[in-house]
Parts: C-alpha cells; sequence; structure tokens
C-alpha cells in the first residue's frame, strides 16, 4: 500500500498543529515530522506505509526515549495526537 490512503490524515493532523510533514529522504518516499523545541530539543514523528489496513507510527529524541504504535488505519490521527503528546511530555524533561 502506499502513502495515497492515509495522507490526507497525515496532512489535516499536521496543518492542525503547524507541523511541516516531510514526504522524501534520499529518494524513498516517507512521512516524517521534526519539532524543536525551545529549548532546541530534536524530536522526530515518522508513519511508515501502511500494510493490511495496519499503520505504524513512531516518535523519538534522536537519543533514549522512543515509542512505536501499530494500529488500524482508521485510528492514525488519534494515534498521531498521541505521538505529539508524547513529544510534548519529553520536552519537559
Amino acid at each position: 500500500m502506499s502513502y495515497k490512503l492515509v495522507d490526507p490524515i497525515i496532512f489535516n493532523w499536521a496543518n492542525k498543529h503547524s507541523l511541516h510533514v516531510f514526504t522524501s529522504y534520499k529518494d524513498e518516499d516517507v512521512r516524517s515530522i521534526d519539532i524543536v523545541s525551545k529549548k532546541g530539543q530534536r524530536f522526530q514523528i515518522w508513519i511508515d506505509q501502511p500494510f493490511d489496513h495496519n499503520i505504524n507510527v513512531h516518535a523519538w529524541n534522536y537519543k533514549n526515549l522512543k515509542k512505536e504504535w501499530n494500529v488500524e488505519i482508521n485510528n492514525l490521527n488519534s494515534t498521531l495526537e498521541e505521538a505529539f503528546e508524547s513529544v510534548i511530555d519529553w520536552m519537559k524533561i
């Protein structure tokens, strides 16, 4: 499956939070969001391509904090919210 099925969900969610979605990395199709705190801490949320109506979402701080979710596509928006909330919580550490 391609990102075509989930792009509207991803881009609507990103727009809601004023985030930029990167769609290409080293000539590969990706969906990745970088978030930088006021302190300069970097975080990333990325979404794998869907498979069998499921999708993986990842969040990390480029160091030791990391979370992963495997959810049905119809739960993608709420999972992106949860990943974003995790990043916001990590910014407080």
